[in-house]
């Protein structure tokens, strides 16, 4: 864990000095996903070392023994969790937290970016690499102990090579003091899932009565209307992230979907390169 330096957020316009921590100095606000909830802010931060970009999170008033959670996170690295590379306490009891920063020179890419850049939906196969980066991450947790709960599709980034990454994974429990998980709360998390999986193909958020994605999308495969109908029913969805997987259409050997690709050629849009 790095060790922090001097924090400041002076509104002096004489006080030239930019605030700094971790061994990184913060460059501006950034504002969406995490950052929009109360209670917590984010910066964009360059390191002073080696000038790479970091995102740095404050969370106003963390529960009594939110360290020892948050270094339980912070072990649970995934290639679809975002990264914690430091964090501490300062000296009025403020959580502080680095990460990796995935966007590009202006901003950060999130899932919905990438679906209004496509026009609102996503083809089938670029939804169903998202849905599974997603599902590898929550399987990951759940296996070591761990879940956020349901995800927000505003939660989810895309990085410059196409991978979805979730932001904070388990922080909004961690920050309120809550411990434990059950199987109720990794259902809901796998549903919100599936929640966001029909919102990448339909355009629409899922409401009773649904309209199979099938009626709303030409030569979608059959596959995904019994997948999203299974993974949105809120008595008898899939119970864990891995059986989600097994049944994702691309693993039914009946129904063999095209190799999924990334999304780069969407990223593009954003423009390329870290914050310097």
């Amino acid at each position: 864990m790095a060790t922090p330096n001097s924090w400041s957020e002076s509104t002096d316009p004489a006080d030239t000095a930019r605030p700094r921590w971790a061994c990184c100095t913060l460059l501006r606000r950034l504002e969406g996903g995490l950052a929009a909830e109360r209670g917590v802010k984010a910066w964009l931060g360059v390191h002073d070392g080696d000038h790479t970009s970091h995102v740095i999170y404050r969370f106003e008033d963390p529960a009594e023994g939110t360290m020892g959670r948050v270094q339980a996170l912070a072990d649970m690295a995934h290639a679809h969790l975002m990264e914690i590379e430091a964090f501490d306490g300062d000296e009025v009891g403020r959580l502080r937290v680095r990460t990796s920063y995935t966007g590009n020179q202006q901003q950060w890419i999130r899932l919905g970016d990438v679906l209004q850049a496509k026009g609102g939906q996503l083809p089938h196969a670029e939804a169903e690499r998202a849905v599974l980066h997603l599902l590898e991450a929550s399987a990951h947790a759940h296996q070591r102990g761990m879940a956020h709960g349901e995800i927000a599709m505003g939660r989810v980034l895309v990085d410059r090579h196409g991978r979805v990454l979730v932001e904070l994974y388990g922080f909004d429990r961690a920050v309120a003091g809550l411990t434990g998980t059950d199987s109720e709360l990794k259902r809901d998390e796998v549903r919100s899932i599936a929640a966001i999986a029909y919102t990448l193909l339909t355009g629409l958020a899922p409401a009773e009565p649904l309209i199979a994605a099938g009626h709303l999308i030409k030569k979608l495969p059959a596959a995904w209307d019994a997948w999203l109908e299974r993974g949105l029913n809120p008595s008898d969805g899939f119970d864990t992230a891995a059986e989600a997987i097994a049944a994702l259409p691309a693993n039914r050997p009946e129904e063999k979907v095209p190799t999924v690709r990334v999304v780069r050629s969407v990223l593009r849009s954003f423009g390329s390169g870290a914050s310097r």
